[in-house]
């Protein structure tokens, strides 16, 4: 096992930004992961009894490690190429994709807003060539533009209130190099315009009615963010990115009356 230090070259990478004031939604959801990452950190990341009160580390990472090894296969399936230089794990958590990531390009930087993850992160860590990074923002703006290689979310951009949502995505593509390659895991729904009523009432149910009902039943009041595929197109598409492919998520089981997990496979254009 190897818990080496933090990437020499990770530190050139992250800019001095001033903060911007958050949505109560996004305070929520922040403060949510942080109290998670003090306590139920594993399970944050991987919802399976196993892995409450952070058992099974050996498990855990091993779970990281072959979700990679998929995506990196399905990647030569689909004939897309990508430069093994840097990647960028969006929502790491304690970095279970991070340090996966990390065996398979020359360095990799998990992001994350809970400052109890990103400790816990470093002080877990497996692979020298891995780094952690804590964004309290809306958007990635302390990252340099035309930085990364690759970058990989699973898991996380369903938790994040509108527009951060939309922020981060568009922000993958200014921070990828040219030619560079999106994959992101996102809670499909039907498309309704944005400042509709339709739009805003369903906004409101997912970041207080929801929660709220959540709490009284004594879980964890975890926000979830659908988005359709005619918003990815367009935040895609505007930030200079071409969409190369999307598919359901199989692995997943489908509740009643709940959305499909979709899959994207995005390019930077050069």
């Amino acid at each position: 096992m190897n818990r080496g230090s933090f990437c020499s070259n990770t530190a050139l990478q992250i800019m001095s930004v001033t903060s911007s004031p958050i949505s109560s939604a996004f305070k929520e959801v922040e403060s949510l992961y942080e109290d998670l990452g003090k306590k139920q950190a594993f399970w944050a990341a991987m919802t399976y009894p196993e892995y409450l009160d952070d058992q099974n580390e050996d498990a855990f990472f091993e779970s990281g490690k072959a979700e990679v090894d998929a995506q990196i296969h399905r990647l030569s399936e689909l004939n897309f190429s990508v430069n093994k230089g840097r990647c960028l794990d969006f929502g790491c958590g304690v970095g279970r994709l991070t340090n996966a990531l990390a065996q398979h390009f020359e360095e990799a930087v998990g992001v994350d807003v809970s400052s109890t993850m990103i400790d816990r992160a470093n002080e877990i860590k497996r692979a020298s060539n891995t780094a952690f990074v804590l964004n309290k923002r809306e958007d990635l703006a302390q990252l340099k533009s035309d930085t990364f290689d690759f970058v990989y979310s699973n898991k996380t951009i369903q938790h994040i209130p509108y527009p951060a949502s939309k922020n981060y995505i568009k922000d993958f593509f200014r921070a990828l190099k040219p030619g560079g390659l999106a994959v992101f895991l996102v809670h499909d729904c039907k498309h309704t315009e944005e400042g509709s009523l339709q739009f805003n009432f369903a906004k409101w149910y997912r970041e207080k009615a929801r929660p709220f009902v959540k709490r009284l039943r004594g879980k964890p009041p975890v926000q979830i963010h659908p988005i359709s595929k005619t918003n990815i197109e367009k935040f895609v598409h505007d930030a200079g990115g071409e969409i190369l492919h999307c598919e359901t998520d199989n692995s997943y089981t489908r509740r009643k009356r709940g959305n499909l997990r979709t899959w994207y496979w995005a390019r930077k254009r050069s």
